[in-house]
Protein backbone atom coordinates (compact mmCIF):
# COMPACT_ATOMS: atom_id res chain seq x y z
CA UNK A 1 0.00 0.00 0.00
CA UNK A 2 1.24 3.16 -0.89
CA UNK A 3 0.31 5.74 1.85
CA UNK A 4 -0.43 3.88 5.36
CA UNK A 5 -2.13 6.15 8.11
CA UNK A 6 -2.14 4.75 11.76
CA UNK A 7 -3.88 7.44 13.16
CA UNK A 8 -4.39 7.90 17.16
CA UNK A 9 -0.67 7.01 17.65
CA UNK A 10 0.93 10.19 15.15
CA UNK A 11 -0.90 12.33 13.31
CA UNK A 12 1.92 13.38 11.89
CA UNK A 13 2.52 10.27 9.77
CA UNK A 14 -0.43 10.92 7.67
CA UNK A 15 0.35 12.62 4.55
CA UNK A 16 -2.02 15.09 2.24
CA UNK A 17 -3.28 12.13 0.61
CA UNK A 18 -4.99 10.51 3.53
CA UNK A 19 -6.56 13.73 5.01
CA UNK A 20 -7.78 14.10 1.25
CA UNK A 21 -9.19 10.67 1.73
CA UNK A 22 -10.80 11.42 4.83
CA UNK A 23 -12.04 15.02 3.63
CA UNK A 24 -14.04 13.01 1.06
CA UNK A 25 -15.72 10.73 2.95
CA UNK A 26 -16.47 13.26 5.88
CA UNK A 27 -17.27 16.08 3.82
CA UNK A 28 -20.90 14.63 3.16
CA UNK A 29 -21.20 14.15 6.55
CA UNK A 30 -20.55 17.39 7.52
CA UNK A 31 -22.71 18.94 4.99
CA UNK A 32 -25.83 16.61 6.33
CA UNK A 33 -24.98 17.95 9.59
CA UNK A 34 -24.97 22.06 8.75
CA UNK A 35 -28.34 21.16 6.55
CA UNK A 36 -30.36 19.74 9.48
CA UNK A 37 -29.16 22.42 11.69
CA UNK A 38 -30.69 25.21 9.85
CA UNK A 39 -34.36 25.80 9.76
CA UNK A 40 -36.49 24.15 6.94
CA UNK A 41 -38.42 27.19 5.34
CA UNK A 42 -35.12 28.97 4.52
CA UNK A 43 -34.96 26.43 0.93
CA UNK A 44 -32.65 28.83 -0.69
CA UNK A 45 -30.18 28.37 1.74
CA UNK A 46 -30.60 24.98 2.28
CA UNK A 47 -29.42 24.37 -1.44
CA UNK A 48 -26.86 26.39 -1.67
CA UNK A 49 -25.31 24.90 1.80
CA UNK A 50 -25.65 21.57 -0.23
CA UNK A 51 -24.75 22.52 -3.57
CA UNK A 52 -21.06 23.48 -2.00
CA UNK A 53 -20.60 20.80 0.14
CA UNK A 54 -21.56 18.08 -3.01
CA UNK A 55 -19.51 20.28 -5.18
CA UNK A 56 -16.51 20.39 -2.52
CA UNK A 57 -16.53 16.60 -2.41
CA UNK A 58 -16.49 16.48 -6.28
CA UNK A 59 -13.09 18.36 -5.87
CA UNK A 60 -11.87 16.55 -2.95
CA UNK A 61 -12.71 13.31 -5.17
CA UNK A 62 -10.85 14.39 -8.34
CA UNK A 63 -7.47 15.46 -6.19
CA UNK A 64 -7.75 11.96 -5.17
CA UNK A 65 -7.99 10.53 -9.27
CA UNK A 66 -5.23 12.81 -9.93
CA UNK A 67 -3.22 11.00 -7.38
CA UNK A 68 -3.87 7.57 -7.68
CA UNK A 69 -1.19 5.14 -9.52
CA UNK A 70 -2.79 3.13 -11.70
CA UNK A 71 -0.09 0.81 -12.39
CA UNK A 72 -0.45 -0.33 -8.74
CA UNK A 73 -2.70 -3.13 -8.86
CA UNK A 74 -3.01 -2.86 -4.94
CA UNK A 75 -5.48 -0.69 -2.77
CA UNK A 76 -4.02 2.80 -2.18
CA UNK A 77 -4.33 5.77 0.35
CA UNK A 78 -4.82 3.48 3.10
CA UNK A 79 -6.09 5.05 6.59
CA UNK A 80 -6.53 2.66 9.83
CA UNK A 81 -7.45 4.12 13.19
CA UNK A 82 -6.88 1.77 16.30
CA UNK A 83 -8.17 2.31 19.64
CA UNK A 84 -9.51 0.30 22.53
CA UNK A 85 -13.27 0.74 21.08
CA UNK A 86 -12.41 0.87 17.24
CA UNK A 87 -10.86 -0.49 14.27
CA UNK A 88 -11.11 0.71 11.32
CA UNK A 89 -9.44 0.36 8.09
CA UNK A 90 -10.16 1.95 4.85
CA UNK A 91 -8.56 1.45 1.59
CA UNK A 92 -8.93 2.95 -2.26
CA UNK A 93 -8.32 0.66 -5.16
CA UNK A 94 -9.40 1.55 -8.53
CA UNK A 95 -12.99 0.43 -8.83
CA UNK A 96 -13.63 2.17 -6.06
CA UNK A 97 -12.46 5.29 -6.40
CA UNK A 98 -14.22 5.54 -10.06
CA UNK A 99 -17.19 4.79 -8.45
CA UNK A 100 -16.39 7.64 -5.63
CA UNK A 101 -16.03 9.69 -8.36
CA UNK A 102 -18.56 9.05 -10.23
CA UNK A 103 -21.27 9.34 -7.42
CA UNK A 104 -19.63 12.80 -6.66
CA UNK A 105 -20.37 13.75 -10.43
CA UNK A 106 -23.52 12.83 -10.28
CA UNK A 107 -24.85 14.13 -7.39
CA UNK A 108 -24.60 18.16 -8.00
CA UNK A 109 -26.77 17.31 -11.02
CA UNK A 110 -29.43 15.39 -9.79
Amino acid sequence: MRSVCVCGMNLNSCDSVTWTLVGTLLSPLMGALMVSLKPSWKFDVLRKITLKICCSTLLLSLLLWLQFDFSEASPQFAFAIFSENIDLAIAVDGISLLFMVLTAFTVPFC
